[in-house]
């Protein structure tokens, strides 16, 4: 298999080269997200605040960030907590962006790979975490042994879940795909709700998004506004029709000592 035949793996290629770092951008994320993390994902901030506490994220970690995108991220987590953090994405165009933050952060790596197929030593990393990028692994149960595999004994999981009725086989923790996936290997988690906070996340994302067509259109962006106000939803859904085909959970699951 060819990396085009990856899943969405030319869009990223196309939005690491255009999007991310283009100043209109930039300034959509901060509005969106309360930072530019140059990113077309769905967490925010206070997301990932959160994930840093639940997690017990600090100086003395090793972090491994799933799907790292340019970078920005893990940038984030060293600068707040003095982690040594690794970043892995399957985008050329990502990694060579990433790069040029190790470049003024030492203690920032970034690799190259594919999900399934890039092998990290065993129990190398106290924390590994998947920000909405478990939907690009083609066999979730076999990817998750492989994370057991690398997280040190004590170690954490972290993972923020976007599910839909319509792709996933439930919508409840139990029943997402992530959810199947660990109670087939025999994982204990703890999923909290986050479907609330998500709920607001695209509808702000759909009002930005349109208040700033013009700005993406002249940036030379029209395909990226126009992918973010298709998989955002309309401001006059309320929460309860959301909820009852959608839900958001973050997972947290801690390697047994």
């Amino acid at each position: 298999m060819s990396k085009s035949d990856l899943f969405m793996y030319d869009f990223y290629q196309s939005f690491y080269q255009s999007a991310a770092g283009n100043p209109v951008f930039a300034r959509y994320c901060e509005e969106v997200f309360g930072a530019d993390f140059a990113q077309d994902g769905f967490s925010d901030l206070d997301e990932m605040n959160a994930l840093i506490e639940k997690t017990g994220i600090c100086e003395e970690s090793t972090v491994l960030d799933l799907g790292c995108g340019s970078g920005a991220m893990c940038e984030y987590i060293h600068r707040k907590t003095g982690a040594t953090v690794w970043g892995l994405d399957y985008s050329e165009a990502a990694i060579a962006k990433a790069r040029e933050r190790g470049v003024r952060f030492p203690a920032l790596y970034f690799d190259v790979g594919v999900f399934g197929q890039k092998e990290y030593p065993p129990v190398t990393f106290d924390v590994i975490l998947s920000v909405d990028t478990l939907y690009f692994v083609e066999d979730t149960e076999a990817f998750l042994r492989q994370i057991h595999g690398w997280l040190k004994p004590g170690g954490v999981f972290a993972a923020m879940y976007g599910a839909d009725d319509s792709h996933d086989p439930g919508i409840g923790k139990d029943e997402t795909g992530v959810g199947h996936a660990l109670n087939a290997i025999g994982w204990a988690y703890r999923a909290d709700d986050y479907t609330e906070s998500h709920y607001a996340h695209l509808r702000r994302k759909r009002m930005v998004a349109m208040r700033m067509a013009d700005e993406f259109r002249r940036a030379g962006l029209d395909r990226f506004c126009e992918r973010i106000i298709t998989e955002s939803i309309d401001p006059e859904m309320s929460f309860e029709d959301f909820a009852r085909h959608s839900s958001r959970q973050m997972y947290i699951v801690r390697k047994e000592r």
